[in-house]
């Protein structure tokens, strides 16, 4: 949601600022052709949005009682 509204002061409650540097570098769009998160169980957790901009990955680890994003990856299609 931060990314959407352009607001890295948000994105930087919840995220590494490597991952803010690298979702700020990728492409805008409708990202909902395909969206899925694996289950989390072992505390970590990985998310993939595919939309016809290319492929985010975002990567998020469990800090405390916290979700938090660790790393992101933009691929272009």
């Amino acid at each position: 949601d931060a990314w959407f509204a352009d607001d890295k002061a948000t994105a930087a409650t919840v995220a590494d600022q490597a991952a803010i540097d690298n979702m700020w570098q990728t492409a805008r769009g409708d990202y909902s052709l395909y969206n899925q998160c694996s289950t989390g169980e072992f505390d970590t957790s990985g998310c993939l949005f595919r939309g016809n901009e290319g492929t985010i990955q975002i990567d998020l680890e469990k800090r405390g009682d916290n979700w938090v994003v660790a790393g992101a990856f933009y691929a272009e299609p």
